[in-house]
Formats: structure tokens, sequence, C-alpha cells
């Protein structure tokens, strides 16, 4: 049986199929709750935009052989001249959160006490130029859908757990 079948049975929850009251369900339904979602955090001050190509975040020093795994805060600190002059010349910026400035740490129900030390956290992108990316995505859908447990597989545990809590805490 999928996952999917399970939503319209009693008790299992609800899905695209069967709504329910946190819909729409499928992500490329909810693009305007996740814009408005970044664009409080852009205002807070807890996101910024990257105009960073991912060549040019590895070849910058601590930029590393992995940029995908986080940005160690390029573009953090441009001027609002410097945006429009980059948005003028065509670039299309991603947007990244900011790392957390404390240890994330929270209760596994597996692995118990579980704690991300901030300076191990790099910034994270959030969005690409054209879409939210999961980095956001998971997080909002799970506070705004009220899911108390995730199962994830160790694989993405350790990737995804911090930035979600992060997220989160905005």
């Amino acid at each position: 049986m999928l996952l999917d079948d399970c939503a319209g049975r009693p008790g299992l929850g609800e899905g695209p199929e069967t709504g329910g009251p946190y819909g729409p369900y499928r992500q490329s339904e909810r693009r305007a709750i996740y814009a408005d979602v970044v664009e409080k955090l852009v205002k807070a001050g807890h996101v910024y935009e990257s105009y960073s190509t991912p060549e040019e975040t590895r070849l910058a020093p601590g930029g590393g052989p992995r940029p995908q795994l986080g940005y160690e805060g390029f573009d953090r600190e441009l001027t609002e001249g410097q945006r429009a002059a980059l948005s003028r010349g065509g670039a299309c910026p991603c947007c990244a959160a900011h790392a957390p400035d404390d240890d994330v740490t929270w209760t596994d129900l597996i692995r118990d006490e579980i704690t991300f030390a901030a300076a191990a956290s790099p910034d994270f992108v959030i969005t690409r130029a054209t879409r939210p990316l999961y980095t956001l995505t998971n997080p909002v859908d799970d506070a705004l859908m009220r899911i108390t447990d995730v199962l994830r597989g160790e694989d993405a545990h350790a990737l995804h757990a911090a930035p979600d809590r992060a997220v989160s805490r905005h």
C-alpha cells in the first residue's frame, strides 16, 4: 500500500485527494506560502540574498569542495546598492539563511539528545532563483501542518535536522 493510499482511510490523515484543514498539500500549490515566509525572514534579517555562483562559492576562502552543504556567509553583507547592481546585471539570487548563533539541540526518540554546534553549521540555501528548496519547504510545512513527529533515515538526519530546527526557530 502506498502512503498516499493511507490518507483516505479513517483516522490516518488527510492529503491532496481527501482534503483537510492544512491544504494545499502539494508543494507546487504552496509557492505563495513559501514566498511569504521568505519575505518575512528577509525582513527580519534571518535570510539574505546571495548572488554567488556555486563556482564562486567553491573557489572562495572556506568554500571547500562541497559548497552544497552551506555557505560561509558569502554575500551576507551586500549593500542594497550592490544587490541592485547585481540584479540589474541579470543575476538571480538564491536566499540563504543565517546559521544559528547558538548550538541547536533537541531530543531524538532513538538517538536521545542531539546537538549541532553553531560553529559547525554554515549558512544554508533555502531557495534557488526559481524555486524553494527542501531546507525551506520541509520546516515550513511541518510547522503549518502541525507535524509533531518525523521519521528520517540516518543519511538525511545530519544534513537536514539542524537547518530544519534553525528555520523553525524563526
